[in-house]
Order: C-alpha cells, then structure tokens, then sequence
C-alpha cells in the first residue's frame, strides 16, 4: 500500500491497485480507507484517468488549501499512510506470515 501511496502513476492504474489491495487484504480499517480514497481519487479525478498523480503529493498539496473535501482526501491519504507504517513497524516479516500459514513454527527461545 505505501509503495502506492509513494508512486507516481497514471490514476487508471492506482485506483486499479487500490481496488487489488482491497480485495486482498484482510484487514478491515485498510479495506475501509483504500474504498474511501479510492473515492475520493475516483470523483476528483473525473474523465481525467489518464492523469498522472502521487498520492502523497496530493495529500501534502491538499492540506494546507482551503477546499474542505480536498482537506479531507489529503488528511486520509496521510492517516492511512500512517496506519500502513505503524502496522509495518509491529508486523512480523511477509516470509514469516507465509511460512506460519504454510505450518511452520519458530524455534523456542532458550
């Protein structure tokens, strides 16, 4: 998500990417942000799909400006990258997820 979050793409293509991460992620207050910015993104953009952006441009672009509704699309892309980070930061690695999932377990500590 912040990998998304971070690039610069056409918006077709990360409101592609935002639809892809909510179908495959799991957890509930992710899927709940990437449908709200995807949204927003979606109702901003217009017939302009083919416009590049980076979410977190808009997002510092967004906040200091006086429109409420982009001061709010640019407070939720910054809250959701915050979330992404904070549960990236507690998060056991990707390798270890899959592995536990596939029966392995990690050593005992001694």
């Amino acid at each position: 998500m912040m990998k998304i979050m971070d690039a610069e793409a056409a918006i077709s293509s990360t409101l592609n990417k935002l639809g892809q991460i909510a179908i495959d992620s799991e957890d509930g207050m992710l899927k709940k942000a990437v449908f709200s910015l995807a949204s927003r993104l979606r109702s901003m953009a217009g017939t302009k799909l083919s416009a590049k952006v980076r979410l977190l441009t808009l997002a510092a672009n967004f906040t200091a400006g006086q429109d409420l509704q982009r001061n709010q699309f640019g407070d939720g892309i910054v809250q959701t990258w915050n979330y992404c980070k904070q549960m990236s930061e507690k998060q056991e690695p990707q390798w270890q997820i899959l592995a536990r999932r596939a029966g392995w377990t990690p050593p005992a500590e001694q």
